[in-house]
């Protein structure tokens, strides 16, 4: 019997791994700009910023292999 992670597809993996690293970076941009007196709202729209585009070039190079990235394809992205 194989175990559950032959089971899930290598995309879906690496999909779920690139969500959970996007959720950390945004927490500490986030932190770090809290720590350093920039105001809540500010510091919230930077560090979805940053993991936003994180996620965008990670999923795109790593998760689904695709090839190089276009301005058009982050539109959709977003």
């Amino acid at each position: 019997m194989r175990n559950i992670a032959d089971r899930v597809p290598r995309s879906l993996r690496r999909f779920l791994v690139t969500g959970s690293l996007t959720v950390g970076l945004d927490a500490v941009v986030y932190s770090c700009l809290l720590a350093v007196s920039v105001a809540v709202p500010v510091a919230k729209l930077i560090g979805l910023v940053c993991a936003t585009i994180f996620a965008y070039l990670v999923n795109r190079s790593w998760t689904f292999e695709a090839g190089p990235p276009s301005a058009g394809q982050f539109a959709r992205f977003l």
